[in-house]
């Protein structure tokens, strides 16, 4: 006992610590609840001992590959997923989810013979990522099928969520993006909208009705699909980092009236807003025309009945469609991602990945023309999308 004081006595408090080591370190502290903030003997001692807990840790898991396999996963999920993931990105700032208890939270769900566990949660202001694992001795998820283009491999959700209320949005098919932890596991990154882009902290409410997990072979069809119905309900709590972020109000108007009202960035995604300009199709309907030709479209099968006047018909209105493509300060093309909700504040919403690189710059290019739209969402270069498109800006984001 008398040695290990001696060598905690003698650490050098002036010793230079490596990134790393100085980031395994803190989570360790937190782990263990112990904060730096404590400014004693006893915490200097304290760290002192785990630093050196986690500077050995580090040489012998490298040396010793089998037993770093087996740290454990809840609380590190984002570092073993954030590069194989739509969103990718560094999620060192995430915060790790504990139970403790509390009625505003639920971290675990079980049904049907699978556990879902949220571990870890960050929030750029628009949206929660999650992540979550997932355990079940009834399915081998080492033969999952579903891949994402980065890699990583997906289980799909059904899924509905509330942000700050119990009242949660329709079913959508939300993917579980990460990977296989062995056959009886699988972790990965979740993604939810908070309906708007906000600075407070608040909850997640999450309702995953069905889960849909490819290749199960013979427990599932002939594609390997398993449906596994159940109730699996969480509540997560959330705080919000905008450290990074920015919403920037654009309001620029193509040449038939397509609004690209504002435009988000942070590490991880760019968000586009924009309102569809509308129009009267049939405004120049006669009322015989509309008898003839259009009114049996609006007719009730059970009773004959019109569900529409002649007024009403001419002033339906419709949008104008309309393609465009987002290029970075380096010309590199942002990638569409179909992860995400698609109306915000009301808005058309398009969301691209970043994939954790800094955007100070974004040209956007937009096309009215149906003849264009495919050729602009093809383009990798700026110079072809703006042979395809009519109108284009560019947002500073510095």
């Amino acid at each position: 006992m008398k040695k290990f004081e001696e060598f905690v006595d003698g650490l050098n408090d002036d010793m230079i610590i490596p990134d790393s080591v100085d980031k395994r370190f803190e989570d360790t502290l937190n782990m263990v609840g112990v904060s730096r903030r404590h400014h004693s003997n006893m915490w200097l001692k304290v760290a002192s001992v785990a630093l050196a807990v986690v500077v050995a840790g580090s040489v012998f898991c490298v040396s010793n590959p089998t037993l770093a396999a087996k740290l454990p996963v809840i609380g590190n999920i984002f570092r073993l997923v954030e590069k194989n993931v739509s969103y990718s990105g560094n999620y060192s700032n995430k915060h790790t989810l504990v139970a403790d208890g509390k009625k505003d939270e639920k971290l675990t769900a079980e049904d049907q013979g699978v556990k879902l566990t949220a571990s870890e949660v960050y929030s750029d202001g628009l949206s929660v990522f999650v992540t979550i694992k997932m355990d079940s001795q009834k399915y081998d998820f080492s033969k999952l099928l579903k891949y994402v283009a980065t890699g990583g491999q997906s289980v799909t959700m059904m899924t509905s969520y509330g942000n700050n209320t119990e009242s949660t949005k329709g079913d959508y098919d939300i993917p579980l993006e990460g990977k296989s932890e062995g056959k009886s596991s699988f972790i990965g990154m979740m993604k939810f909208e908070k309906g708007e882009y906000s600075v407070k902290d608040g909850y997640l409410n999450v309702k995953v009705n069905e889960i849909f997990i490819e290749g199960q072979g013979k427990l599932g069809n002939e594609d390997g699909l398993v449906k596994v119905k159940g109730k699996w309900n969480l509540k997560i709590p959330y705080t919000v980092d905008t450290n990074k972020s920015k919403e920037i109000v654009v309001n620029k108007t193509a040449p038939k009236g397509t609004q690209i009202k504002k435009i988000f960035v942070s590490p991880y995604q760019a968000a586009v807003f924009t309102k569809p300009a509308s129009r009267k199709p049939y405004a120049n309907v006669s009322k015989d025309d509309f008898e003839k030709n259009y009114k049996k479209n609006y007719v009730k099968k059970d009773t004959g009945e019109c569900k529409i006047t002649y007024d009403e018909f001419i002033n339906l209105e419709d949008k104008n469609y309309f393609e465009y493509g987002v290029f970075d300060q380096d010309g590199n093309k942002l990638q569409f991602q179909e992860v995400g909700d698609r109306v915000i504040e009301n808005l058309d919403t398009d969301m691209f990945s970043v994939n954790g690189k800094k955007v100070t710059k974004l040209h956007i290019f937009i096309t009215e023309k149906e003849e264009n739209m495919f050729s602009l969402i093809k383009a990798k270069t700026e110079k072809k999308a703006k042979e395809v498109s009519e109108f284009d800006f560019v947002v500073d984001l510095k």
